[in-house]
């Protein structure tokens, strides 16, 4: 493809060239398009309240003995200020007029040729000392003119550049005028654009992007190799590869135009190739190839107000496919707009790519206008008059270009409102505020308002937080990236302002929402770094996506019924949660007993949150749960934050089928003035329910007893004392009591209040002996009876110690169990068991002989067939078994049968029968 002379095809050529630049898409320029509104939509601080304004610059080419003019609009006419300059060269006017909601400030110049700037400190009129908001104001001058700018130094070069250097041919060539069909560009575009960069991106003792090549033998086989890596600079100046950047490989040519031969993106470690055979049909120099740089990836692209930055690589001369080009490119992302711009689409490929793996969509990339001409960043994606190619678009201000949590946050409005998770709501917030609280005007102090703003915000940081996390943003070594913080400004302040320890909670607070969400994914207890005991709730990064993206939530109470589903477990680990938060009521109940006298049953919690009182909850339900949740009670409507069981609520919560039972606080805030609502046309919100953890509550410390037998206890005055019998066996039970007090009894299937019959199935005084209680009862297996034993009369004299006594018509059957070498355990179903000594035959030989009764292998040792002295006690029977000195029974075969009935008769040597 080296010999072209056909001069149908050079004619061709010329014919497409004039095509392309007779419909080239340039901005027309003139200076008109400099004279424009700078948005302010967020206030410096919270002192600032709702303090905003629009600037224009009444013009931005000014006379070197004219004023500046910077206009000040849409200021609230509730808000008079004085301007202070940081800059010594510079000084206002005597006058600073204001005129309805606009406000003049006239600067003076005092200065030489060269670059400057200022800052105008906004101030509260009754407080100077108190700054409300800065705007920084860049200046270039050749001593004719000044050239002004609200965004950055580059706009001002721009200026002088295009006013006293450009021709009327280059600037066509830039795309800043249009050429007129059928005229000849002379020139290159290569060439302005150099001229261009090297005035606007002035280079001082560093460049802002650096470029070298090296040209290494290749193989000859028709195929051109070119290559690079392309890095950046974080703010400590350590090297990061430039990922998954736009990158165009062009052809330097001496025709009117430059074509671009092929395009590809960087890889991981900021890698390209390109390997192509395609050049200019026509050529007249050889193979001249060069790199074209925008800051553009597949999550956005990055452009100023007066140009689309680019950066052209030195140009390859001569390239010959028996060489392969390799270009090694490192941003100085400091050093000027241009360079800074490439990291800002670095940050948004966190949160574009992480949306693309929970979604498996992908979403348009978002334009960032950057610097934008105030004192903080914001993502605009809604409303049509901001709209840029029906997309939306980003302000990202000079001085975030390292802050990664904050270009995170607003590339989350941009997600949260095409995946339809909230609307984005504009107002001036700060982090650890409750909105409500803030100095503003009676609208934007409304719940209705301020919950909505927390939402949209909280969503935004956690979708930041969340994508740096998900791609593990720490392994970058940036600082404060990637860690599970959202970080602002940390050199500028004396700590780190979002963990502060007053932070407000509540749903107003966006700081509270967005760590919120962050627990709820991965378990990590955020807020002040505080441990949650017992919350261990980790739904992971793609269920919280789903979450959040099943329906369009207004605010955090919309959002919360879709999280109330789940075991007991994951219930109270989520009401955890909302208590550390301050969304919830706290429940300040420790795990206890119901008390069965009904009146001492007394439930606590608090509002639990530091807000102002529009944020506190202010009504309350009671929720009540069996272990299964089969069962549930609920008391409604508390308006303070205590409670005590009324007889009522103790019954019904005393007939769940659990001896556990589990409560929490369901919280409702309705505090809002309906004559606000009223006069504002705001509406009337009620938020909630926000849930508490568990407290539980057992149903009585029980006397539980599973088998027969006898047991004391005592009545103290005004007691009832309660057992809970678990029968063991199918049988008729006689419960009776002995001692000298008049005892009452009363038999219930369940427990229930004092005082109560509720269910009561046989009650007895006096069928025992004296005045004792004695009462028969058939049970199942398995079977619960409750005994409620009382004294008859409540008097001194009848109070005092008893004996419990519980036996049933049932015969014992055993079963063995070995204990030691010498005894075993007999034990019935019934409950009942006794010891006993170990029984083994005689006959044989083998000194270790088997129990007849648990199989214990015994070792007997030179007992062996020895009666007299070695008997134990002298106890035999007539056919010659003995019990040995060490307590174990020898049989012989003939008394087998009868030991195992249990009718075998032991003597003494006094001939005293004793049975054993």
């Amino acid at each position: 493809m080296k010999n072209k002379n056909n001069i149908l095809i050079y004619i061709l050529l010329m014919i497409i060239s004039l095509c392309h630049y007779g419909n080239i898409e340039v901005n027309n320029y003139n200076n008109s398009y400099y004279k424009r509104y700078d948005l302010k939509n967020k206030a410096c601080n919270e002192s600032a309240s709702d303090f905003s304004y629009e600037l224009v610059i009444e013009s931005q080419i000014v006379n070197f003995n004219d004023d500046i003019v910077l206009k000040f609009e849409k200021v609230e006419s509730s808000y008079s200020f004085n301007a202070y300059l940081s800059h010594s060269t510079f000084f206002t006017n005597d006058t600073i007029t204001a005129v309805g909601n606009s406000i003049d400030v006239r600067v003076t110049n005092d200065h030489s040729s060269g670059e400057h700037s200022f800052t105008v400190n906004i101030t509260d009129e009754s407080d100077s000392t108190n700054i409300l908001c800065t705007q920084n104001i860049y200046i270039f001058s050749d001593g004719i003119k000044d050239y002004v700018s609200a965004s950055c130094i580059e706009e001002c070069r721009d200026l002088y550049y295009i006013n006293n250097i450009a021709t009327h041919n280059q600037l066509k060539l830039l795309g800043r005028k249009e050429a007129t069909e059928g005229e000849v560009l002379n020139g290159k575009v290569y060439d302005a654009h150099q001229e261009y960069s090297n005035h606007v991106y002035k280079e001082d003792t560093q460049k802002d992007i650096e470029c070298t090549y090296s040209l290494n033998d290749d193989e000859d086989d028709g195929i051109y190799r070119i290559s690079g890596y392309i890095k950046y600079t974080d703010k400590n100046g350590n090297l990061h590869p430039l990922k998954n950047n736009r990158v165009k490989l062009c052809d330097y040519d001496s025709s009117d135009f430059n074509e671009t031969l092929d395009m590809t993106t960087t890889d991981s470690l900021g890698y390209f190739e390109f390997n192509t055979s395609i050049f200019n049909w026509f050529e007249y120099d050889g193979q001249d190839v060069y790199i074209r740089l925008e800051p553009r990836n597949n999550s956005s692209h990055i452009v100023n107000w007066f140009d689309v930055y680019t950066y052209f690589t030195p140009i390859c001369y001569n390239l010959s496919e028996e060489e392969k080009m390799e270009y090694n490119i490192t941003i100085n992302t400091d050093v000027s707009s241009r360079a800074s711009s490439f990291i800002i689409t670095q940050m948004m490929l966190f949160p574009y790519n992480y949306a693309k793996e929970m979604s498996n969509q992908n979403l348009a990339p978002l334009q960032i206008i950057y610097p934008f001409p105030s004192d903080t960043c914001f993502c605009a994606p809604l409303f049509e008059n901001y709209i840029i190619n029906k997309i939306g678009y980003m302000g990202f201000a000079k001085g975030y270009e390292h802050e990664w949590d904050v270009g995170a946050h607003e590339y989350g409005h941009y997600l949260a409102h095409n995946y339809g998770m909230t609307y984005l709501q504009l107002g001036t917030h700060f982090m650890k505020l409750d909105l409500t609280t803030m100095d503003r005007s009676i609208y934007y102090k409304t719940k209705y308002f301020s919950t909505k703003l927390a939402w949209s915000e909280g969503i935004a940081t956690y979708l930041g937080l969340a994508s740096q996390l998900y791609f593990n943003g720490a392994s970058y070594n940036i600082p404060y990236m990637g860690d599970n913080g959202y970080h602002q400004n940390v050199e500028n302040s004396s700590e780190n302002y979002y963990y502060y320890s007053n932070i407000a909670k509540g749903e107003n607070n966006e700081g509270m929402i967005a760590y919120f969400l962050m627990d709820l994914m991965d378990n990590d207890n955020l807020y002040n770094t505080t441990t949650i005991t017992g919350e261990n709730i980790a739904l992971g990064h793609q269920a919280v996506w789903n979450l959040l993206t099943t329906r369009n939530n207004g605010n955090l109470s919309d959002f919360m019924p879709l999280l109330q589903n789940g075991n007991l477990d994951y219930l109270n680990s989520l009401g955890k949660l909302q208590e550390h938060y301050g969304f919830s009521a706290k429940n300040l109940n420790n795990d206890t007993y119901f008390d069965l006298e009904a009146t001492n049953n007394i439930l606590t919690w608090s509002v639990n949150t530091n807000s102002a009182i529009l944020s506190e909850l202010s009504s309350f339900n009671l929720i009540f749960y069996s272990e299964d949740l089969t069962n549930s009670y609920e008391i409604e409507n508390i308006e303070t934050t205590t409670y005590t069981l009324s007889l009522e609520d103790l019954e019904t919560l005393l007939q769940f089928n659990s001896d556990v039972i589990y409560w929490q606080v369901e919280g409702y805030n309705h505090r809002q003035d309906a004559a606000l609502t009223y006069d504002l046309n705001v509406p009337c919100i009620i938020t909630g329910p926000y849930y508490s953890s568990f407290s539980t509550i057992q149903k009585q410390s029980l006397n539980v007893i599973s088998m027969v037998g006898s047991y004391s206890a005592s009545l103290n005055d005004n007691e009832y004392k309660w057992y809970e019998f678990r029968a063991p066996i199918d049988d008729t039970f006689t419960f009776e009591t002995t001692g000298d007090i008049d005892t009452y009894v009363e038999l219930f299937p369940s427990i229930v209040a004092n005082g109560s019959i509720r269910g009561r199935l046989a009650t007895d005084d006096d069928s025992g002996d004296s005045l004792n209680f004695k009462i028969s009862y058939e049970l199942n297996k398995g079977d619960r009876l409750y005994l409620r034993i009382s004294s008859y009369l409540d008097e001194e004299e009848q109070l005092g110690t008893f004996i419990f006594k519980i036996t049933s018509s049932h015969t014992h059957t055993y079963t063995y169990e070995s204990v030691n070498s010498i005894t075993h355990k007999a034990s019935c179903e019934c409950g009942y068991f006794v010891l006993q000594a170990h029984a083994i035959k005689t006959s044989g030989t083998s000194r270790y002989k088997p129990c007849i009764q648990c199989g214990y292998l015994v070792d007997t040792g030179t007992d062996i067939g020895i009666v007299g002295p070695l008997n134990k006690g002298n106890l035999r029977t007539i056919n010659g078994s003995y019990v040995s000195t060490k307590g174990i029974v020898m049989l012989v075969d003939e008394d087998i049968e009868s030991y195992l009935n249990g009718t075998l008769e032991f003597y003494s040597n006094n001939e005293e029968l004793i049975k054993k």
